[in-house]
């Protein structure tokens, strides 16, 4: 479903950016 032949490498890159941002993002930073 991604344009790109690295499908596998995105999907890994998303969640650690996901799990990157969870950790950068600042305590008063709100979910919305």
């Amino acid at each position: 479903g991604s344009p790109y032949p690295g499908v596998q490498m995105d999907e890994d890159f998303c969640s650690r950016l996901r799990e990157g941002m969870r950790m950068r993002a600042p305590e008063y930073s709100t979910p919305e």
